[in-house]
C-alpha cells in the first residue's frame, strides 16, 4: 500500500506542477508576448514604410541631380560596352573581322 501511495502522490504533484505551469504561461507570459509582437509588428510596417519612402526620395533625388549630358553619356557608354559585348560574343563564333576600323 505504501508504494501506491508514493506512485498517487508523485502523479498529483506532477498534475499540479503542470497546471501551475500552464496557468501562469496562459495568465502572464502569453498576453505579454502577444504585446510585444503586436508592438514589433507596428515596428516594422513603419519602419517598411519609411525604407521604401527614403528609397523612393534617394532616387528622385539623384535623377534630378543627374545632368542631361552626363545621362546621355552614360547611355552612349552603356550602349557602346553592350554592342561590343555582343560583337565580341559573335566573333568566338564566326570568327573575328578583320580590317576593323575602331573609333575611341
Amino acid at each position: 500500500m505504501a508504494v501506491w501511495m508514493l506512485v498517487g502522490t508523485a502523479l498529483l504533484s506532477s498534475i499540479f506542477t503542470l497546471l501551475a505551469m500552464y496557468l501562469v504561461y496562459r495568465l502572464v507570459i502569453k498576453p505579454d508576448l502577444d504585446a510585444r509582437m503586436t508592438e514589433v509588428k507596428l515596428q516594422l510596417e513603419s519602419l517598411e514604410q519609411r525604407v521604401a519612402n527614403g528609397v523612393r526620395q534617394g532616387i528622385k533625388e539623384s535623377l534630378r541631380d543627374f545632368s542631361d549630358r552626363a545621362m546621355l553619356s552614360t547611355t552612349r557608354s552603356v550602349a557602346r560596352m553592350g554592342a561590343e559585348l555582343v560583337e565580341g560574343g559573335l566573333g568566338v563564333f564566326l570568327g573575328e573581322r578583320t580590317g576593323r576600323n575602331e573609333k575611341g
